[in-house]
């Protein structure tokens, strides 16, 4: 079956080195996709010192639409037929996560990895981290100075539930076109507990997944039109996700589903996803399909 094209992305901005970079991704894949790009900042007056003139926050609150009407202006400079802005007076993460709640027909949200406090990677936890586990769509956090949203070299973890397929679909849009996908399953042996020793078929579980995902792999080929490549590792989820783009750095993007088998929804990826992405040395999709209108048409 055809994959949905992007209809609509929103790409959250605070301004900084790394919005511009989500910026920029955002708009390459906003014009290879013919889709609508929204550009949101959300303005939170909590962060501020409170003995600040009221005249003083009113200028603040100005500049801030400025540079929002700016990064409009580059959008459209860099050939995006259809742009926008939405500007949000409120706690950054739940302000960008309203928006998307509120417009179904916005496919991913777009955001980058860390922002004006030059932490690296801590900021993430407090503001992408949030938005990548309530929002109600894919979440793509850019990291890097990247200057294009073809992705090259993607690799895509699979643990065969529902949501890998979804993983997989998404995958396939965002990297470029008639580019190799790899295929990640990470087989994660289980832990024993207690004092009698705990047998367990090691091997028989390793071969088992090196199996399905050759089948999984030749699937996707067929059905995607273009070469996939199997990997299969043993160990910790996210160790060995982010091992792999550690390993070989011509890994621009890292892709993962939304949750995986267990079914404790957004929870227990909330310690997957978010910890891949705060570890991975390349962009990381979090792929989710929106209840209101499935990836595969």
């Amino acid at each position: 079956m055809p994959i949905a094209p992007i209809r609509k992305l929103l790409c959250a901005t605070d301004f900084s080195s790394g919005a511009v970079a989500a910026r920029a991704v955002a708009c390459r894949l906003a014009i290879r996709h013919d889709a609508e790009l929204v550009l949101a900042h959300a303005w939170h007056q909590a962060y501020l010192d409170t003995s600040i003139a009221p005249l003083a926050i009113t200028q603040m609150v100005q500049d801030a639409r400025d540079a929002l009407a700016t990064e409009v202006a580059a959008a459209r400079a860099a050939g995006v037929a259809r742009v926008s802005s939405r500007f949000a007076a409120g706690i950054t993460w739940t302000s960008i996560v309203d928006m998307a709640n509120e417009d179904p027909t916005i496919d991913a949200i777009v955001v980058g990895t860390h922002g004006r406090s030059a932490i690296k990677r801590f900021l993430l936890g407090s503001v992408a981290e949030k938005i990548i586990r309530h929002a109600p769509c894919s979440v793509l956090a850019v990291r890097g100075e990247r200057e294009h949203g073809d992705y090259e070299h993607v690799a895509c973890a699979v643990d065969f539930a529902d949501e890998s397929r979804i993983a997989l679909d998404q995958a396939a849009i965002f990297a470029a076109p008639a580019t190799p996908l790899t295929l990640i399953h990470v087989v994660e042996l289980p832990l024993a507990y207690g004092e009698e020793p705990w047998l367990v078929d090691t091997n028989g579980m390793e071969s088992a997944g090196r199996a399905e995902l050759e089948v999984w792999a030749s699937r996707a080929s067929k059905e995607l039109g273009r070469e996939v490549i199997a990997q299969t590792h043993t160990g910790n989820p996210v160790r060995e996700t982010v091992a792999v783009a550690d390993a070989d750095p011509t890994t621009d993007l890292l892709v993962v589903g939304s949750h995986g088998r267990t079914g404790l929804r957004r929870v227990v990826m909330g310690s997957v996803a978010e910890r891949i992405v705060r570890h991975a040395p390349c962009s990381v999709l979090v792929a989710r399909a929106r209840p209101e209108r499935p990836l595969v048409a």
